[in-house]
Parts: structure tokens; C-alpha cells; sequence
């Protein structure tokens, strides 16, 4: 059993090793006015779904890692690409009762970072410059404090639409285990205090507040499973003068994801390598691949720009995102993107099974069937054939006949291997689904 694993593996590397490039063609919505956010992963396709509007607050669910980033355990980001406006006040908890909006409008406005995850409109100001206190903007953690919690006094003013206004304090974060924060109206009416729990978002990167509905939401899916996030936010840009922060439709990486921007020459051919430094900056695809939406219509591409990303989702493959369209109307916000897939050389695994030429998979490329046909099926063969994608994990199985298919219409674009067993012998065959 040990022999026979070990030539599965090296007969798949050997394969691997020539394997060309797919392109496939992909395409999502993120529905009218985009209201919704997409979580896309590069390997399978898979689409998650999620309501991008219900939510104004968001609280970072994952672990500080001390000392060189505790900050992604104390990040607090608003809903700036939607509707909500943070505001930072001269008020403390300690004058809670007496803060008012008079002069809002001068108050420092302030935004989630556009580069990383870690930032939030809540961090704005964060110093860690000093030996003894740490501040993450919204509060401060003493070095000495052997309760390691993070407090926080200052009074943030919120504006969600044009005319709700919330003030809210991001009273502690307790040990890295749970948040509690305050929020009620400006006169001080409907107040509340809420404790959201860490563990209860185990694998995402932020639990969500609406403070309209008084609810958590828990609406990521875990952060294993996607490597792009189709979204809106702000981000600055220049509309004829100086950036400004604007409402933007872009394209943001897990942060354990890595990419690159390609600019010029033939896009379409040009492969993973030579490659700009990679970088986990989140906003690597940003919105940049087209033009800024002031009209309905179909928003142009930016010609000439590609994106190659390293998903740790997939060991085996580097990825290629040119996109095509990007239609912009009050009934539909599609976004349309050519995916190609380079398969990583595996070096060192050279040992392959023969094959028998006794059986031929066809069509090769395939659409929604694979066909096995056995040159000489009157010799009585006996097994069975198996269909497993690039990391060896079966798919699909059937006893060989004269006539063995398998329906690929569920089955996504890329490399599979059809395992055939027979008469006590075992040989492979690579076909790609497009």
C-alpha cells in the first residue's frame, strides 16, 4: 500500500510537472447598488454570498500575536463604504452624559485602512512608540497590567445615512477573549452596552454590529475557505484634484494571500514569472482595474493590467486575474474575469507508472462528460475507475464496463486524474475540465 501511494504521487508530480495553462472564464454580482459582498475562492470557484449593508461596526475576532502584531487582535473598522461616517470627539467616557454634536462637522473624520486588514477607522492615531503604554487609537494597554486588557475612554460620534447619530465607546478588549463596547443616542436615550465573545467567531476575521438592530452578525465565512473579497469601500482617489476618500467597488485578499500587479506588454500570455514582489497588502487587486462608475452603463477596463495571486488554499497552482467587464446599472453590477491556472513545477519525483494503452479517456479537454474506452473489453477486465482532483482526494467512483463515463456538469474548471484499477494493476490518466 505504502509502494502504491508513493508512485500515485510521483506519477502525479511527473504529470504536473508539463502541465499547460488553463483560462477559464468566471463572472459575479454583486446585485444593484452592490449590496452585497462576495467571497471568492480561486481554486474551486466557489461563491459565498453575503448581505454587505446589514452591518456598521466591525470587530477583529482574531488573535493578537505579540510582539509583532498585536494589532490585528484590536482592530475596530466602520462600514465606510456604505453609509456609515466616523467621527472622533473631544469627549471621554467620563463626560458621557454631556457630549453633544455641536461643530460635528469639524470633528476629524476618520476611515478604515485601504492596505490592511488591521487598521480600522477606530485605530486612526494608533502609537506604539512609547516602552510602557500601547495605543491602538481607540484605547490604550499598559505594558504592567496584569489583566492584559486593552481600555478605551474615548467617545466616537457615528453617522449612519445622513441623519442617525449614535455616540459609541470601545469600553475594553479583555484579554484578547471579548469586547464590550457602549452606543446610544446622542441625548443619551436607548442606551446600551454589549459584550461580543471572540470564540464565538472562531476562523473569521470579524464578528459584525448593526447598531440600528442591536444585533450581532455573524456573517464571514471562515477565512480558510476564500482568498478574494468582492466589495465596497472607501479608498482614496482623485477626481480632477487633491485624493479624497470615495466610495469605491474593489477587490480585497485574505491576508494570508499574496499577489502581485502586472502592467503592460501581452497580458494574456505572460506567465507567473518574472513577477513584481509579492504582497499581502489587501488591497494588491484593489478597484484600479477599471474606471471610476459616474454614469449606468458598462464601466471600461483598464487594458494591459493582470494580477497574479498565491493562494494558500492551493499548493499546487498560481493564478492569473485579468478582468473583462465590470456593468454598472440601477438593475444589475456584474463583475466578469478571465482565470488562469499555472500549475507549480513538482522537482524530484520522477518515478511514473507505465501505462497499458489499453484504455483511452477522451475528450481531453472535457465539458460535461468523461469518457473511458477499453480497447479490448472481451479479455474480461475487472477494477474499477476513480476520478480525484490535484490533491489526491476522490471524487467519484465506478466499476469498469465497455462503456464507463463519469458526468463532470459538477465538477469545476481545472486538473483531474481518472485512476484506473485492473486485473491487479493500476495506471493514470490526467484530463482537464474546462
Amino acid at each position: 500500500m505504502k509502494k502504491l501511494f508513493f508512485l500515485t504521487v510521483c506519477t502525479i508530480a511527473s504529470t504536473l510537472v508539463s502541465a499547460q495553462p488553463i483560462t477559464v472564464q468566471d463572472s459575479l454580482s454583486m446585485k444593484p447598488g452592490n449590496v452585497q459582498d462576495v467571497y471568492y475562492n480561486l481554486k474551486s470557484g466557489n461563491k459565498d454570498t453575503v448581505i454587505g449593508n446589514n452591518w456598521h461596526i466591525a470587530f477583529s475576532v482574531r488573535p493578537s500575536i505579540p510582539p509583532s502584531n498585536t494589532m490585528q487582535g484590536a482592530t475596530v473598522k466602520i462600514n465606510d463604504g456604505r453609509g456609515t461616517s466616523l467621527y472622533k470627539s473631544n469627549f471621554t467616557s467620563s463626560n458621557w452624559e454631556q457630549f453633544d454634536t455641536a461643530g460635528w462637522k469639524t470633528w476629524k473624520q476618520t476611515y478604515n485602512g485601504d492596505t490592511s486588514w488591521d487598521i480600522g477607522a477606530f485605530n486612526d492615531g494608533y502609537n506604539f512608540a512609547s516602552m510602557s503604554v500601547a495605543d491602538y487609537g481607540w484605547g490604550t494597554y499598559t505594558y504592567v497590567d496584569p489583566s492584559h486588557n486593552v481600555i478605551g475612554t474615548k467617545v466616537f460620534l457615528a453617522v449612519i445615512g445622513t441623519s442617525n447619530f449614535k455616540k459609541i465607546c470601545i469600553q475594553r478588549n479583555e484579554a484578547d477573549t471579548q469586547w464590550v463596547f457602549s452606543f446610544s443616542n446622542i441625548d443619551g436615550s436607548d442606551s446600551n452596552s454589549v459584550t461580543i465573545k471572540k470564540k464565538e467567531y472562531a476562523g473569521k476575521l470579524f464578528a459584525y454590529y448593526n447598531l440600528i438592530t442591536k444585533t450581532a452578525i455573524d456573517r464571514e465565512p471562515s477565512a480558510n475557505s476564500w482568498d478574494l473579497l468582492f466589495t465596497k469601500y472607501k479608498a482614496p482617489v482623485s477626481l480632477g484634484g487633491p485624493p479624497v476618500m470615495y466610495p469605491v467597488v474593489g477587490v480585497l485578499q485574505n491576508p494570508k494571500v499574496q499577489a502581485a500587479k502586472y502592467f503592460g506588454g501581452d497580458i494574456d500570455s505572460v506567465g507567473p514569472k518574472p513577477m513584481p514582489p509579492y504582497s499581502k497588502n489587501c488591497n494588491i487587486l484593489d478597484w484600479t482595474w477599471k474606471e471610476i462608475a459616474m454614469a449606468p452603463g458598462n464601466v471600461p477596463i483598464v487594458d494591459s493590467l493582470a494580477f497574479f495571486v498565491k493562494s494558500p488554499l492551493d499548493t499546487l497552482a498560481d493564478y492569473k486575474i485579468i478582468f473583462t467587464n465590470y456593468f454598472a446599472n440601477s438593475t444589475r453590477q456584474n463583475i466578469a474575469f478571465k482565470k488562469t491556472i499555472f500549475m507549480r513545477p513538482l522537482l524530484g519525483l520522477n518515478e511514473t507508472i507505465e501505462k497499458s494503452n489499453q484504455f483511452l479517456v477522451y475528450p481531453n479537454p472535457a465539458n460535461e462528460v468523461i469518457n473511458i474506452s477499453i480497447s479490448n473489453f472481451e479479455n474480461k477486465v475487472s477494477g474499477n475507475a476513480i476520478v480525484s482532483d490535484i490533491t489526491g482526494k476522490e471524487l467519484a467512483k465506478k466499476e469498469i464496463n465497455n462503456a464507463t463515463n463519469f458526468d463532470l456538469s459538477g465538477f469545476g474548471s481545472g486538473i483531474y486524474f481518472i485512476k484506473i484499477e485492473w486485473n491487479g494493476k493500476t495506471e493514470f490518466h490526467k484530463f482537464i475540465k474546462q
